[in-house]
């Protein structure tokens, strides 16, 4: 993913990985809330590594990750990839995501040839487009500023403020890099895709249930991507609760340019417990 001067963005900073003499790659992960790393980093970080593995100009087309662990901060990330396919339209590569030799992801990455095809096409929401919301500094649950700063965020409700009390589980929000993303290939932007949609796709879990708190994490994440994209413009992430049950929500969402074309699609599960029925334990 090629980087120009001067210096790289914040958003491009996210993907910086450096190659070990084993062939694996080396990466430092953004430090989330409760001392933990964040989740949507890692993805970021996994979906790069497995594109330099691929060798391969076609587009990432998905990604299923398990967390596996929580990771800690202060230790780089090591990302070790096995090349599993590559055929004549199709490339998967498997990873595995560790620090200090324990687990803490878990990955396939597939990519595609893109060919002539059918077209279905999803419909967006009438929702106001970006240019006539404002920016909002809301930070969803488990983030914080450092975690949010790379991008800018233009809800189209009042859903996502806590203060409001019990909401529908579901957010439209507009979400764009901070700053420009000058030489990213496709994959690079759907790898800065996968860190935003970490933070803004979880959290419609818990508007019902507002102002109740829970101990999370996120457990596992697919994303898929239909068409091309670029963050560096906006993108509207248009999320839904599907359940709740067993200590689990599941989460998803579908992904649009300002034209209402769908580019992606996503879903998430994560933990939710109650803090009085274990303070200590969210994975």
């Amino acid at each position: 993913m090629q980087q120009q001067d001067p210096g790289p963005s914040l958003a491009l900073q996210l993907l910086t990985l450096d190659r070990d003499a084993d062939g694996s790659w080396i990466g430092r992960a953004v430090e989330g809330n409760h001392g933990r790393l964040f989740g949507g980093s890692t993805l970021a970080h996994a979906l790069a590594a497995a594109t330099r593995a691929a060798q391969t100009d076609r587009q990432p087309h998905s990604i299923h990750a398990y967390f596996v662990g929580a990771g800690r901060p202060g230790l780089p990330v090591r990302y070790r990839t096995e090349t599993l396919k590559t055929g004549r339209s199709f490339d998967v590569v498997r990873l595995d995501a560790s620090q200090d030799d324990r687990v803490i992801l878990a990955a396939i990455a597939s990519y595609h040839l893109p060919e002539p095809g059918p077209s279905i096409d999803g419909e967006m929401p009438a929702v106001a487009l970006p240019d006539a919301l404002a920016t909002v500094a809301y930070l969803p649950a488990g983030t914080d500023r450092g975690v949010r700063a790379p991008f800018e965020l233009r809800y189209a409700d009042e859903r996502y403020r806590p203060e409001s009390g019990p909401a529908a589980a579901r957010s439209d929000v507009w979400v764009r890099a901070a700053t420009p993303l000058t030489g990213l290939d496709d994959a690079g932007h759907a790898a800065l895709l996968l860190y935003a949609v970490d933070f803004l796709l979880a959290h419609v879990a818990r508007f019902p249930f507002r102002p109740t708190e829970f101990a999370g994490a996120s457990l596992d994440h697919a994303m898929w991507f239909h068409r091309p994209l670029r963050l560096d413009d906006w993108l509207l992430v248009s999320s839904t609760a599907v359940t709740a049950a067993n200590g689990r929500a599941l989460t998803t969402c579908r992904v649009f340019r300002t034209d209402g074309t769908l580019v992606a699609s996503g879903s998430q599960e994560i933990l939710m417990r109650f803090l009085d029925s274990d303070p200590t334990a969210a994975g």
